[in-house]
């Protein structure tokens, strides 16, 4: 595999275990992604929560989503900070070495630890949310949806170019301790400029959340927005390792200034 497409995920990947032991770190690590998604997930829905109690301002919501994001990718420890299974998937496509198993596994764990999220906030924030008037307001705080004001071919363009941007920044920004905390600013950023249609860009953060919230309000937590809830579900998956590859085609270029 080329060095260039080496992908540096905000925790590096490599597991310093004894090989005798390959089995446990795999399950150790995918433990770390269930917690670290769940605690992702939990704080970005739990602040939309709190900007509808409180009619406050909606920069708070992706400003919580960077916070847990970043929380997430520390608490996952050594499995490498995916929280996502479109990088999961994105990862595997470009390092021969991360294996099905371990995909299978990371993927599971990412969309329970999303879904265990949503029932925990669901149960905090229940006597609130059963007060929607709307069951659409009900769905938007939990999975995500489209405006009305935007196509759906427009709307699928900005899932596109902000899974491809996440994808970007994951594999540019430096390894280093502090990497957490840039790669979840740049979801913080997207949230501010390109959150029109939710920011969801990650089927745990979209899925897991609106099952949750089937079970509560019934199949208009997968109608709400038209048919829209298949997009979160599936264009981050092409997004990301097209954004990889533009990443590594980037850092291949020559830097002689």
């Amino acid at each position: 595999m080329p060095e260039a497409y080496t992908i540096e995920t905000p925790i590096d990947d490599a597991i310093d275990c004894d090989p005798a032991y390959d089995e446990q770190c795999l399950w150790k690590d995918t433990i770390g992604e269930f917690a670290g998604t769940a605690l992702f997930v939990y704080i970005g829905l739990s602040s939309i929560q709190q900007t509808m109690l409180t009619a406050g301002s909606s920069l708070g919501v992706p400003l919580c989503f960077a916070f847990g994001l970043t929380a997430g990718i520390v608490v996952s420890g050594k499995s490498g900070g995916h929280l996502n299974p479109a990088v999961s998937l994105t990862v595997f496509l470009m390092d021969a070495g991360f294996g099905v198993k371990r995909l299978i596994m990371y993927t599971c764990a990412q969309l329970c630890g999303g879904a265990l999220a949503a029932m925990v906030v669901m149960a905090t924030y229940y006597s609130f949310i059963n007060n929607y008037k709307h069951k659409e307001v009900f769905a938007g705080t939990f999975g995500t949806v489209k405006s009305p004001h935007v196509s759906l071919a427009s709307s699928i363009i900005d899932q596109f170019v902000g899974s491809a941007l996440l994808m970007m920044a994951i594999v540019m920004i430096p390894n280093h301790k502090y990497k957490p905390i840039a790669v979840g600013g740049v979801l913080g950023a997207l949230g501010m400029f390109q959150g029109v249609n939710g920011f969801a860009f990650n089927l745990a953060r979209d899925l897991g959340p609106r099952i949750v919230s089937w079970w509560a309000i019934g199949s208009i937590a997968f109608s709400a927005g038209g048919t829209w809830f298949w997009v979160p579900m599936l264009v981050p998956f092409l997004a990301m390792p097209v954004g990889c590859m533009l990443a590594g085609a980037l850092c291949r270029l020559p830097m002689d200034y």
